[in-house]
This record gives C-alpha cells, sequence and structure tokens, in this order.
C-alpha cells in the first residue's frame, strides 16, 4: 500500500474511531455537531487520493452532486420518491429543505462505490462492462444505506415522519444510483481508481455499525 494511502487511510480511521468512542461519551453531542466537518475531511481525502485527476473524476463529482441534491429536493418537499422526511439541524444551511452538504455527500458515496467495483473489476481478466458496473455499483450503494439509514436517524441527521424507514427509498436509491453510474460509464468512464476510497467505504460501514451496538 503506497505511503499517502496509509497516511489517509489512518486519517480517516482516526477520526471515525474518536467519533465511534465520543458518540458514546457525555460529549455526544459536540461529536454529533461535528460531523459536518468530518464529513467533508473525507470529502477532501478521497479527492486527493486520486491522483492524476481527468475530466471524468471532475464530471462525475459535478453530475452525481448535482444530482442527488435536486432528487433530494424533490424527495423531502414531495415525499414522493424516499417517503415523508426531514433534515434537521446537524448539516447546516439549507436550500429547500435540503442541507447543501448532502451534494458532497452524495458525490462521496456514489464514488465510494463505483470506485470499490472497479477496484474489485481490476482482478478479473475480463472489464465489466457499464451495465455490469452500474448493476454492481447501484447494489453496493443501497446496500450501505440500508446501514447507514438506522445510524443516521439515531444521530439525528434526518428523522423519518411516520417512524419507519419505507422499503421505496431504497428502491429509489438503486434506481438514482444505477443511472449516474450507467451515465457515468457510458459517456466519461472512470479509468482512475485507488485504494483510499474502497478503504474509506469499509471504515464507514464499521463506524455505522457500532453505532448500533
Amino acid at each position: 500500500m503506497p505511503g499517502k494511502t496509509k497516511i489517509l487511510a489512518g486519517v480517516a480511521l482516526l477520526f471515525h474511531v474518536a467519533g465511534a468512542f465520543g458518540l458514546k461519551s457525555d460529549y455526544r453531542e459536540w461529536f454529533i455537531s461535528a460531523t459536518p466537518f468530518t464529513l467533508i475531511l473525507m470529502t477532501i481525502l478521497t479527492i486527493i487520493s486520486v491522483d492524476p485527476k481527468d475530466k471524468s473524476f471532475y464530471l462525475f463529482m459535478i453530475m452525481s452532486g448535482i444530482t442527488g441534491f435536486i432528487v433530494e429536493c424533490v424527495g423531502v418537499n414531495t415525499g414522493n420518491l424516499f417517503g415523508d422526511y426531514v433534515y434537521g439541524p446537524t448539516f447546516g444551511i439549507k436550500i429547500w429543505n435540503v442541507p447543501l452538504l448532502i451534494g458532497v455527500l452524495w458525490f462521496l458515496t456514489m464514488y465510494l462505490g463505483i470506485n470499490t467495483i472497479k477496484l474489485m473489476n481490476a482482478y478479473y481478466a475480463k472489464p465489466f462492462s457499464a451495465l455490469t458496473t452500474s448493476l454492481l455499483s447501484a447494489s453496493l450503494i443501497t446496500l450501505y444505506d440500508i446501514i447507514l439509514e438506522p445510524a443516521a436517524v439515531n444521530l439525528g441527521y434526518w428523522e423519518w415522519t411516520k417512524g419507519e424507514i419505507p422499503i421505496f427509498n431504497y428502491i429509489t436509491w438503486w434506481t438514482v444510483s444505477f443511472i449516474i453510474v450507467l451515465i457515468s460509464e457510458i459517456f466519461f468512464p472512470i479509468k482512475k481508481f485507488t485504494v483510499f476510497p474502497f478503504l474509506l467505504l469499509y471504515i464507514q460501514i464499521a463506524f455505522y455499525i457500532v453505532q448500533y451496538l
């Protein structure tokens, strides 16, 4: 593992371990309020890990971030895509009832998913097709959301109006993720993939699982 990757992974692990313990302590509210900083930092570390960056990377960043934000705006204000939910104050400034940070998080989540699938594909002799990459990425991203959702509600990131997570929330997550990745794979496929986003994905999964304990 390259030295840069070790440093980035070490920083990510340190913040998530500190957060996991902090959220179980008397300083829980402070650690929750620090969530935006941590998520932005993880996004920055992910961007740093991709070197060199090409046009496809930036196009994917812009498309996934803007698409995710628009979908969330429709979802929050209509209840027709994910279900009836509202965002809490944790993520900061909102436009149309959706925190601006959500666009950043859509990019991060999408990229962690597609990067992981492409890293796995590197061990196969035959490259995955655009359809296969999209199917696998959407499925992995949705699995991540299944693990994230209960922990996010517990941490006050957002709240489901009826107190339960509807199944079509996950169906929409899979569908939107599939479309984003498929468009990317057809028109500007990501060619550069690295180990750090793969490691970060599983660090975050472990972090959210700990919140159940």
